[in-house]
Protein backbone atom coordinates (compact mmCIF):
# COMPACT_ATOMS: atom_id res chain seq x y z
CA UNK A 1 0.00 0.00 0.00
CA UNK A 2 3.04 2.26 0.07
CA UNK A 3 4.90 3.44 -2.98
CA UNK A 4 8.25 5.21 -3.21
CA UNK A 5 8.44 8.39 -5.25
CA UNK A 6 11.85 9.53 -6.42
CA UNK A 7 12.55 12.89 -8.02
CA UNK A 8 15.45 12.58 -10.41
CA UNK A 9 17.43 15.44 -11.87
CA UNK A 10 19.11 14.50 -15.13
CA UNK A 11 21.88 16.32 -16.94
CA UNK A 12 21.75 15.09 -20.53
CA UNK A 13 22.79 16.35 -23.98
CA UNK A 14 19.98 18.09 -25.93
CA UNK A 15 17.77 15.81 -28.08
CA UNK A 16 18.78 12.76 -26.04
CA UNK A 17 16.06 10.09 -26.24
CA UNK A 18 15.23 8.98 -22.70
CA UNK A 19 13.05 5.94 -21.85
CA UNK A 20 9.98 8.21 -21.50
CA UNK A 21 10.69 10.20 -24.68
CA UNK A 22 13.07 12.77 -26.19
CA UNK A 23 14.21 15.89 -24.41
CA UNK A 24 15.21 19.21 -25.95
CA UNK A 25 16.73 20.56 -22.75
CA UNK A 26 20.08 19.87 -21.15
CA UNK A 27 18.25 19.22 -17.85
CA UNK A 28 15.16 17.16 -17.23
CA UNK A 29 13.19 16.13 -14.16
CA UNK A 30 11.44 12.80 -13.89
CA UNK A 31 9.19 11.52 -11.10
CA UNK A 32 9.47 7.76 -10.76
CA UNK A 33 7.27 5.45 -8.71
CA UNK A 34 8.53 2.15 -7.31
CA UNK A 35 6.40 -0.38 -5.46
CA UNK A 36 9.27 -2.14 -3.73
CA UNK A 37 12.80 -1.66 -2.52
CA UNK A 38 15.45 -4.21 -3.38
CA UNK A 39 17.68 -4.82 -0.40
CA UNK A 40 20.36 -5.91 -2.87
CA UNK A 41 20.72 -2.41 -4.28
CA UNK A 42 23.68 -0.74 -2.63
CA UNK A 43 25.30 1.47 -5.27
CA UNK A 44 24.86 5.22 -5.10
CA UNK A 45 24.31 5.64 -8.83
CA UNK A 46 21.17 4.35 -10.52
CA UNK A 47 20.43 3.80 -14.16
CA UNK A 48 17.22 3.14 -16.05
CA UNK A 49 17.53 -0.17 -17.88
CA UNK A 50 15.23 -1.67 -20.48
CA UNK A 51 14.73 -5.28 -21.49
CA UNK A 52 13.81 -4.07 -24.96
CA UNK A 53 14.89 -0.92 -26.76
CA UNK A 54 11.53 -0.16 -28.42
CA UNK A 55 7.81 -0.59 -27.92
CA UNK A 56 5.23 0.95 -25.60
CA UNK A 57 5.12 -2.12 -23.36
CA UNK A 58 8.86 -2.16 -22.72
CA UNK A 59 9.64 -3.73 -19.37
CA UNK A 60 11.84 -1.38 -17.38
CA UNK A 61 13.60 -1.72 -14.10
CA UNK A 62 15.97 0.18 -11.88
CA UNK A 63 19.29 -1.40 -11.05
CA UNK A 64 22.57 -0.39 -9.53
CA UNK A 65 25.37 0.53 -11.88
CA UNK A 66 28.66 2.34 -11.99
CA UNK A 67 28.83 6.10 -12.35
CA UNK A 68 30.66 5.60 -15.65
CA UNK A 69 27.61 4.15 -17.36
CA UNK A 70 24.90 6.42 -16.01
CA UNK A 71 26.48 9.23 -14.06
CA UNK A 72 24.02 11.64 -15.66
CA UNK A 73 21.39 10.72 -13.07
CA UNK A 74 21.30 12.45 -9.70
CA UNK A 75 18.77 11.40 -7.09
CA UNK A 76 17.39 14.59 -5.56
CA UNK A 77 14.75 13.45 -3.08
CA UNK A 78 12.48 10.62 -2.05
CA UNK A 79 8.99 10.56 -0.60
CA UNK A 80 6.22 8.06 -0.06
CA UNK A 81 2.61 7.89 -1.10
CA UNK A 82 0.04 5.42 0.07
CA UNK A 83 -3.05 4.69 2.09
CA UNK A 84 -1.36 3.69 5.31
CA UNK A 85 1.03 5.15 7.90
CA UNK A 86 4.71 5.11 6.98
CA UNK A 87 6.35 1.90 8.12
CA UNK A 88 9.51 2.56 10.17
CA UNK A 89 11.33 -0.37 8.56
CA UNK A 90 10.43 0.95 5.08
CA UNK A 91 11.78 4.37 6.05
CA UNK A 92 15.03 2.95 7.43
CA UNK A 93 15.67 0.69 4.43
CA UNK A 94 14.87 3.41 1.91
CA UNK A 95 17.19 5.91 3.56
CA UNK A 96 19.93 3.29 3.82
CA UNK A 97 19.66 2.35 0.13
CA UNK A 98 19.41 5.83 -1.39
CA UNK A 99 21.31 7.85 1.18
CA UNK A 100 18.57 10.47 1.43
CA UNK A 101 15.90 11.29 4.03
CA UNK A 102 12.50 9.82 3.20
CA UNK A 103 9.81 12.49 3.30
CA UNK A 104 6.39 11.81 4.74
CA UNK A 105 3.01 13.50 4.57
CA UNK A 106 -0.66 13.35 5.46
CA UNK A 107 -3.66 14.06 3.28
CA UNK A 108 -7.30 13.20 2.81
CA UNK A 109 -9.65 13.46 -0.14
CA UNK A 110 -11.75 16.10 1.62
CA UNK A 111 -8.69 18.39 1.76
CA UNK A 112 -7.78 17.98 -1.93
CA UNK A 113 -5.69 16.28 -0.49
CA UNK A 114 -2.61 17.59 1.37
CA UNK A 115 -2.81 18.59 5.05
CA UNK A 116 0.77 18.29 6.30
CA UNK A 117 4.15 17.24 4.94
CA UNK A 118 7.80 17.06 5.90
CA UNK A 119 10.25 19.15 3.88
CA UNK A 120 13.42 18.04 2.08
CA UNK A 121 15.32 20.98 3.56
CA UNK A 122 14.22 20.04 7.11
CA UNK A 123 14.42 16.22 7.21
CA UNK A 124 13.11 14.31 10.20
CA UNK A 125 14.35 11.07 11.71
CA UNK A 126 10.97 10.22 13.26
CA UNK A 127 7.65 9.21 11.68
CA UNK A 128 6.04 12.64 11.82
CA UNK A 129 4.03 13.77 8.78
CA UNK A 130 5.44 17.25 9.33
CA UNK A 131 3.79 20.62 9.92
CA UNK A 132 0.64 21.82 8.19
CA UNK A 133 1.17 23.03 4.63
CA UNK A 134 0.82 26.74 3.92
CA UNK A 135 -2.76 27.99 4.25
CA UNK A 136 -3.98 25.02 6.29
CA UNK A 137 -4.62 25.01 10.03
CA UNK A 138 -4.80 21.89 12.14
CA UNK A 139 -5.43 21.21 15.80
CA UNK A 140 -5.91 18.28 18.14
CA UNK A 141 -9.45 18.19 19.50
CA UNK A 142 -10.05 16.84 23.01
CA UNK A 143 -6.57 15.36 23.56
CA UNK A 144 -6.10 12.65 26.17
CA UNK A 145 -3.36 12.45 28.78
CA UNK A 146 -0.90 11.47 26.04
CA UNK A 147 -1.89 14.42 23.86
CA UNK A 148 -3.73 12.20 21.36
CA UNK A 149 -7.05 13.41 20.02
CA UNK A 150 -8.99 13.83 16.79
CA UNK A 151 -7.31 15.88 14.07
CA UNK A 152 -9.36 18.90 12.99
CA UNK A 153 -8.35 20.92 9.95
CA UNK A 154 -9.48 24.02 8.10
CA UNK A 155 -8.35 25.97 5.05
CA UNK A 156 -9.35 27.00 1.53
CA UNK A 157 -8.69 23.46 0.29
CA UNK A 158 -11.38 21.89 2.48
CA UNK A 159 -14.49 20.69 0.66
CA UNK A 160 -17.83 22.48 1.06
CA UNK A 161 -19.59 19.29 2.13
CA UNK A 162 -20.73 15.82 1.14
CA UNK A 163 -23.15 15.87 -1.78
CA UNK A 164 -26.73 15.16 -0.75
CA UNK A 165 -25.60 13.87 2.65
CA UNK A 166 -26.68 16.38 5.30
CA UNK A 167 -26.21 13.85 8.11
CA UNK A 168 -22.53 13.36 7.25
CA UNK A 169 -22.09 17.12 6.95
CA UNK A 170 -23.56 17.73 10.40
CA UNK A 171 -21.20 15.13 11.85
CA UNK A 172 -18.03 16.40 10.19
CA UNK A 173 -18.38 20.11 9.35
CA UNK A 174 -17.80 22.12 12.52
CA UNK A 175 -18.24 25.86 13.29
CA UNK A 176 -15.55 28.34 12.18
CA UNK A 177 -14.64 26.20 9.17
CA UNK A 178 -13.19 23.23 11.05
CA UNK A 179 -13.49 19.74 9.55
CA UNK A 180 -13.36 16.57 11.65
CA UNK A 181 -11.03 14.13 9.90
CA UNK A 182 -11.86 11.06 11.97
CA UNK A 183 -8.11 10.52 12.33
CA UNK A 184 -6.25 10.53 15.63
CA UNK A 185 -2.98 12.32 16.14
CA UNK A 186 -0.80 14.37 18.44
CA UNK A 187 1.12 17.59 17.94
CA UNK A 188 4.80 18.01 18.79
CA UNK A 189 5.99 21.27 20.37
CA UNK A 190 7.47 22.32 17.00
CA UNK A 191 4.09 21.93 15.28
CA UNK A 192 4.85 18.61 13.60
CA UNK A 193 1.89 16.25 13.39
CA UNK A 194 2.03 12.56 14.30
CA UNK A 195 -0.74 10.22 13.13
CA UNK A 196 -1.99 7.75 15.75
CA UNK A 197 -4.67 6.00 13.71
CA UNK A 198 -8.36 6.14 12.89
CA UNK A 199 -10.86 7.16 15.56
CA UNK A 200 -13.18 4.31 14.61
CA UNK A 201 -10.28 1.81 14.79
CA UNK A 202 -9.27 2.72 18.34
CA UNK A 203 -9.10 -0.38 20.53
CA UNK A 204 -10.03 -0.12 24.22
CA UNK A 205 -8.36 -2.99 26.06
CA UNK A 206 -9.17 -3.26 29.77
CA UNK A 207 -9.90 0.47 29.85
CA UNK A 208 -6.67 1.47 28.06
CA UNK A 209 -6.54 3.04 24.61
CA UNK A 210 -4.55 1.08 22.04
CA UNK A 211 -3.76 2.63 18.67
CA UNK A 212 -3.29 -0.05 15.98
CA UNK A 213 -0.53 1.79 14.03
CA UNK A 214 1.74 1.70 17.09
CA UNK A 215 1.39 -2.07 17.41
CA UNK A 216 1.72 -2.57 13.64
CA UNK A 217 4.88 -0.48 13.54
CA UNK A 218 6.44 -2.55 16.31
CA UNK A 219 5.47 -5.83 14.65
CA UNK A 220 7.03 -4.86 11.33
CA UNK A 221 10.31 -4.09 13.09
CA UNK A 222 10.68 -7.82 13.68
CA UNK A 223 12.94 -9.19 10.92
CA UNK A 224 10.48 -11.97 10.02
CA UNK A 225 7.34 -9.83 9.77
CA UNK A 226 6.64 -8.39 6.32
CA UNK A 227 3.23 -6.75 6.80
CA UNK A 228 0.96 -6.32 9.83
CA UNK A 229 -2.62 -5.20 10.35
CA UNK A 230 -4.14 -4.85 13.83
CA UNK A 231 -7.85 -4.65 14.69
CA UNK A 232 -10.05 -4.96 17.74
CA UNK A 233 -12.46 -7.84 18.40
CA UNK A 234 -15.26 -7.27 20.93
CA UNK A 235 -15.64 -9.93 23.62
CA UNK A 236 -17.92 -9.90 26.68
CA UNK A 237 -16.76 -7.05 28.91
CA UNK A 238 -13.65 -6.20 26.94
CA UNK A 239 -11.98 -5.92 23.53
CA UNK A 240 -9.20 -8.11 22.19
CA UNK A 241 -6.24 -6.96 20.11
CA UNK A 242 -5.91 -9.18 17.06
CA UNK A 243 -2.89 -8.92 14.77
CA UNK A 244 -2.79 -10.38 11.28
CA UNK A 245 0.68 -10.70 9.78
CA UNK A 246 2.50 -11.94 6.71
CA UNK A 247 5.91 -13.39 7.47
CA UNK A 248 9.02 -14.75 5.88
CA UNK A 249 11.33 -17.26 7.51
CA UNK A 250 10.84 -19.25 10.68
CA UNK A 251 8.66 -17.49 13.28
CA UNK A 252 5.58 -18.38 15.31
CA UNK A 253 3.03 -16.65 17.51
CA UNK A 254 4.61 -17.56 20.83
CA UNK A 255 8.03 -16.19 19.92
CA UNK A 256 6.50 -13.03 18.51
CA UNK A 257 4.54 -12.38 21.70
CA UNK A 258 7.69 -12.83 23.75
CA UNK A 259 9.52 -10.39 21.50
CA UNK A 260 6.66 -7.84 21.76
CA UNK A 261 6.48 -8.05 25.57
CA UNK A 262 10.05 -6.79 25.69
CA UNK A 263 9.09 -3.72 23.66
CA UNK A 264 5.46 -2.83 24.43
CA UNK A 265 3.54 -2.33 27.65
CA UNK A 266 1.55 -5.45 28.45
CA UNK A 267 -1.91 -4.14 27.50
CA UNK A 268 -0.72 -3.37 23.95
CA UNK A 269 0.49 -6.90 23.20
CA UNK A 270 -2.04 -8.67 20.93
CA UNK A 271 -4.02 -11.51 22.45
CA UNK A 272 -3.98 -13.24 19.08
CA UNK A 273 -1.45 -13.14 16.25
CA UNK A 274 -2.69 -14.81 13.07
CA UNK A 275 -0.19 -15.61 10.32
CA UNK A 276 -1.83 -15.29 6.89
CA UNK A 277 -0.76 -15.75 3.27
CA UNK A 278 -2.51 -12.63 1.95
CA UNK A 279 -4.74 -9.76 3.04
CA UNK A 280 -8.03 -8.60 1.58
CA UNK A 281 -7.09 -5.39 -0.23
CA UNK A 282 -8.60 -2.61 -2.32
CA UNK A 283 -7.50 -1.99 -5.90
CA UNK A 284 -4.95 0.50 -4.53
CA UNK A 285 -3.35 -2.21 -2.39
CA UNK A 286 -4.69 -0.77 0.86
CA UNK A 287 -5.55 -3.44 3.43
CA UNK A 288 -9.30 -3.63 4.05
CA UNK A 289 -9.22 -3.88 7.82
CA UNK A 290 -12.99 -4.10 8.19
CA UNK A 291 -12.88 -7.44 6.37
CA UNK A 292 -10.13 -9.09 8.40
CA UNK A 293 -12.24 -10.60 11.19
CA UNK A 294 -14.67 -12.07 8.67
CA UNK A 295 -12.00 -13.23 6.24
CA UNK A 296 -10.16 -15.18 8.93
CA UNK A 297 -13.14 -16.12 11.10
CA UNK A 298 -12.26 -19.81 10.94
CA UNK A 299 -8.80 -19.24 12.41
CA UNK A 300 -10.25 -17.09 15.19
CA UNK A 301 -13.08 -19.51 15.97
CA UNK A 302 -10.54 -22.01 17.22
CA UNK A 303 -9.32 -19.61 19.91
CA UNK A 304 -10.79 -18.81 23.29
CA UNK A 305 -11.39 -15.16 24.25
CA UNK A 306 -8.45 -13.78 26.21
Amino acid sequence: STMLRMILELSVPPTTVLPWGPTTSSRAVRVVFLNAISTAVSATSYCWNSDCATGPTTSRRWSSSSSDSCGWITLRSTSTSGGAPLDPDWKARTEAVFGLPLNNGYGITEAAPTVAATRPDFPRSDLSVGPAVEGVDNKIHAPDEDGVGEIWIRGPNIMKGYYNNPEANRASMMPEGWYRTGDLGRMAPDGALFIAGRLKELIIRSGFNVHPPEVEAMLTQHPNVVVAAVVGRPIPGNEEIVAFIMVEGDIDEARLKTWLRERLVSYKVPQHIIIVDAFPTAATGKILKHKLLGEFADALSERQPA
